[in-house]
């Protein structure tokens, strides 16, 4: 039997070579990277909406903390004001993380497992490096 060259295996689709490395190779997975892509757009979405709710946060928007029928001057809306109200108060300036938490779950999504943020690890791996900023 004839030997490969070192680190060429029988059947890599990688190197061309191989009973799978034709016009059609890797399009077995056309359907999940879609769905990876699409929850990347989504993540991403809901990254700048709560962005964009923490910072056109304002004290007298009715939400969490305060009742009344004053207008909502958020512009996320009464959803991102009650958001924003109820994040700075529980979490103060930390709440800013859950933007970047989302979009760090939208490219670990996107990626695949395969090392989101930090390298090689399992995908919750990146939050405890986040917590370890803080």
């Amino acid at each position: 039997m004839a030997q490969l060259p070192t680190g060429i295996r029988s059947g890599d689709r990688r190197n061309g070579r191989g009973p799978g490395a034709g016009p059609g190779a890797g399009q077995g997975d056309r359907g999940g990277r879609g769905l990876r892509e699409a929850g990347l757009l989504l993540l991403g979405a809901l990254a700048l909406y709560l962005l964009l709710a923490l910072l056109s946060f304002h004290p007298g928007d009715p939400g969490w903390s305060r009742a009344g029928p004053g207008p909502v001057r958020n512009a996320g809306g009464a959803a991102g004001a009650w958001f924003a109200d109820l994040a700075f108060f529980l979490f103060g300036w930390f709440a800013y993380l859950f933007p970047v938490g989302a979009a760090a779950a939208g490219w670990a999504l996107y990626r695949g497992g395969r090392g989101g943020l930090g390298g090689p690890g399992p995908g919750w791996l990146w939050a405890v490096r986040l917590a370890g900023l803080a």
